[in-house]
């Protein structure tokens, strides 16, 4: 076995050998650091950053890790502490700001706060403060906001420290075990960094106003995931690229840069031949790949659902990288070796996991190319696979990583390091049927640490990463074993696709559901001008040619499942519809007006014809399918500035007796803005109330599907809604006024898209939320597991739903049916929380 082991590693060893002789290796980050937080006497700590305003003085810890510890201790009528510090500092040619800081009770702190003075003005970054253990906060240059008039990045003369009172109405300090715990910040140290690595932001590459918004969002997204693995890097965007701003960087990252200009054709193209190395996601610019030696092939959208369903590496590819990554991708632009210097590292799979032969993934000399962008779901995975293939042009990575690392470890569910973690779930288990295989988990990632640590002693990063994975994985584990089910409560998941996990198939999805112990599907079917079943009101989508009627399959697997279906209903939104129904529609005077006279594929919910298109849609399901809810959707205005179309001057003038003057800015921001608002809200409640009332007529009977409260049948369908999480400010921004449908019954329950990451953010939303008259037992939050504003680990989604059952919820439902839901979260759940 010994030797086995042996050959295994040595094969390990070749193939890393080789992938990093073919990735090649860039230089470390060219840094500078500022000793702002250390002192020989700590007496000279308070002298140096001076309180500012009455703020408390500052304090110097010289024991490891040293440092300033900055004390958020606020007054009564305080809500800001600050600090101040003389320095002479010249910031030129410097991509960011890299500091160093340890965290105490970031839930009593909101907004921490970095400023740099110079001349009359200064730079200012904010970041808000989610984690309680040591960590690294960075400040990117050209993210800084301006006060004053500042003398430029050369000129740095004081810098600031601020920390500001948390508005949910935490308190500056807790009682625990009998002594005073007070929200602080230790500062450890502060570096400039001329970053090797460069995301490109698509600007002048992106043909409209639209496409230029999503590059922003996949960069943001690259950026969140380096972060999060404490990875140094610059955000740039093509006219910095023009202006030679690559000239000092080793790597760049293109997420999404359709169509380069010559201009930066040319700039990229002396990148490469100065020996820089590019990692291009979906680009269509030929020249781009020539200059990389790969060949741009046809563009292609997919034939069937699920056709690209993930992507599975090779033995070319670094042997660091997953196996497989999960991502569903509609359409792709591949390319090709075009030398034999160049090679595929990955293929597609379809939704059954067969091997495609279309590339994702090409390495040449000169980088790496996807054929898709990156999205959202699958975050771990790609932020590991981004990891390990940049981590072979830029090894410093893994150092970086490393101490990222171990400085998490042990941070699961509301624990903040392993000791913690070990502590608490076994007291958690104590005395139950999963005591013993908790205790041998809980032991083997104290070996785990211990591997870790004698690892980190070697510089053997990679490997610190690589255990520290398992590690995670090992705790995850034992927290969700100590988990238990509560019961009767509502478990659902929305399915955004409507085609359920493996498209023809829907025996395979409700089973997989029902083992994880849900209880109903919210199958998204219905838009508003588009079905996925057998509809004579809408045109049907070209998936029922090709699989057949969604909601009859669905349906009929669900309920032999004795799940609840909940048809998703989108409303008002045509973004999918075909052509020529968006053409009917705009040619009737249909369509939503922004303020600004632009036209918007969203039908208006003042006009009759609408609501009763919409009206009829919701009849034909109910008269049609033995469905258990109607699941309202975008059942809203798309934004506050909507909908100023000349059908609503015209109905809001009868509404008031009165001719509207000076459309739209009088109804906009003018004396009727009020006014307006509320005639808006009332469009969508009257659409809400008119769904309900059809509904009950209907006195279609739901199935005989087992029912989250396990003991009777409802005789009813249930009419439900995906509401923002904010209320009362959704009201006037977007006319959705859920309190309102609460209090009036007009739905029986509301699923608010509580999408975030910040576990105290979630539980203060959850609670405001119950605390609305006739909340209780009719909210059932929304977790964004996959969701683009959130992606949240397994032991995240087990504690939002911990704090759902402490605040009395009743329910939840998870977004999105994927793989991610599938592989990690759902078996996760069935260990405890769901456990039959």
């Amino acid at each position: 076995m010994g030797n086995d082991c042996q050959k295994r590693a040595g094969g390990f060893l070749l193939g890393l050998i080789l992938w990093l002789t073919l990735a090649g290796t860039a230089a470390a980050d060219r840094e500078k650091t500022f000793d702002l937080f250390a002192f020989r006497k700590a007496a000279e700590a308070p002298q140096t950053w001076k309180a500012c305003n009455g703020s408390p003085a500052v304090a110097y810890e010289p024991a490891s890790p040293s440092g300033v510890r900055f004390p958020g201790l606020f007054g009564a009528n305080t809500d800001r502490v600050y600090w101040d510090r003389a320095v002479s500092l010249d910031l030129r040619g410097y991509d960011l700001l890299e500091l160093d800081l340890t965290c105490t009770r970031p839930d009593a702190i909101q907004t921490f706060a970095l400023y740099l003075k110079s001349g009359d003005g200064w730079y200012l970054w904010f970041a808000p403060l989610k984690e309680s253990s040591r960590q690294k906060l960075f400040f990117p240059i050209t993210d800084a906001a301006v006060e004053g008039k500042p003398a430029g990045w050369d000129a740095i003369s004081a810098v600031r420290i601020s920390l500001t009172r948390e508005a949910r109405g935490a308190w500056s300090v807790e009682r625990k075990g009998g002594t005073e715990q007070a929200a602080s910040v230790m500062a450890h140290g502060l570096k400039a960094r001329a970053c090797d690595l460069v995301i490109v932001q698509g600007t002048l590459s992106m043909a409209n106003a639209g496409e230029r918004t999503y590059a922003r969002s996949r960069t943001k997204r690259i950026s969140r995931w380096l972060q999060d693995f404490g990875l140094g890097h610059s955000v740039v965007d093509d006219e910095a690229v023009v202006a030679g701003r690559l000239k000092s960087a080793r790597l760049a990252i293109l997420p999404y840069n359709s169509l380069p200009p010559d201009k930066e054709l040319r700039a990229l193209e002396s990148f490469v031949k100065r020996g820089g190395k590019l990692m291009v996601f979906y680009s269509a610019e030929p020249k781009l790949a020539e200059l990389m030696g790969l060949k741009l092939g046809r563009y292609q959208t997919a034939k069937v659902a699920g056709q690209w369903s993930s992507f599975a590496f090779n033995k070319h590819a670094s042997p660091l990288v997953p196996k497989v990554v999960y991502q569903d991708s509609s359409n792709i632009l591949p390319a090709y070796p075009a030398n034999d210097d160049a090679r595929i590292i990955a293929t597609w799979q379809n939704s059954a996991g067969k091997d495609l032969a279309d590339p994702a993934w090409v390495q040449s000399p000169h980088g790496l190319w996807m054929s898709h962008v990156l999205l959202d779901s699958d975050a771990v995975n790609k932020q590991r696979m981004l990891l390990a293939l940049l981590g072979a042009y830029v090894p410093s990575f893994w150092e970086q990583s490393a101490a990222r690392v171990m400085a998490r470890t042990g941070k699961v569910g509301p624990f903040i390091n392993l000791n913690d973690a070990v502590t608490g779930i076994t007291r958690m288990a104590r005395g139950t049927s999963a005591e013993e295989s908790v205790s041998a988990l809980l032991a083997q990632c104290g070996q785990d640490y211990k591997i870790m640590s004698a690892a980190l002693a070697k510089r053997k990063y990679a490997e610190v990463v690589e255990t520290g994975q398992h590690l995670q994985t090992k705790l995850v584990e034992a927290f969700a074993r100590v988990q238990r089910p509560e019961n009767p409560e509502f478990r659902g998941v929305w399915d955004h696709t409507g085609l359920g996990l493996y498209p023809g198939n829907w025996p395979k999805t409700a089973r997989i559901l029902a083992d994880a112990g849900m209880h109903a599907v919210f199958v998204n079917v219905l838009w508003a001008g588009l079905a996925h079943y057998d509809s004579q009101v809408v045109p049907q989508s070209e998936t029922v040619s090709r699989y057949g009627d969604q909601l009859k399959q669905c349906v009929a697997a669900a309920h032999a499942n004795r799940l609840e279906v909940h048809v998703w209903k989108i409303c008002w939104n045509l973004s999918n519809a075909p052509e020529s129904f968006l053409a009917a529609m705009r040619k009737a005077g249909r369509l939503q007006v922004t303020d600004t006279g632009k036209e918007l594929k969203w039908l208006c919910p003042s006009h009759p014809d609408n609501v009763a298109l919409e009206l009829k849609a919701v009849s034909e399901v109910l008269n049609r399918y033995p469905v258990d809810g109607i699941h309202l959707d975008y059942v809203r205005y798309p934004n506050a500035n909507a909908c100023f179309c000349t059908g609503c001057r015209r109905r809001f003038g009868r509404r008031l007796g009165e001719k509207i003057p000076d459309w739209p800015k009088s109804a906009q921001s003018g004396n009727l803005r009020g006014k307006y608002n509320a005639w808006r809200s009332e469009q969508i409640t009257a659409f809400v109330r008119a769904v309900q009332t059809q509904a009950r007529k209907s006195g279609v009977p739901t199935s005989t599907a087992l029912r989250h409260s396990a003991s009777r049948r409802r005789e009813r369908v249930r009419i439900s809604a995906a509401v923002y999480p904010e209320y009362p400010g959704c009201i006037n921004s977007i006319g959705q006024d859920w309190g309102r449908w609460l209090k009036e019954d007009l739905v029986d329950f509301v699923c608010p898209m509580d999408y975030t990451t910040d576990n105290d953010a979630f539980k203060d939303l959850v609670r405001r939320q119950l605390a609305l008259p006739s909340a209780g037992g009719r909210v059932f939050p929304g977790l964004g597991v996959t969701a683009m504003e959130s992606q949240l680990t397994p032991d995240q989604v087990i504690e939002q739903i911990r704090q759902t059952r402490e605040a009395g919820a009743g329910g939840f439902v998870l977004f999105d049916l994927n793989r991610t839901l599938e592989h990690d979260v759902l078996p996760a759940l069935r260990m405890g929380l769901t456990r039959p």
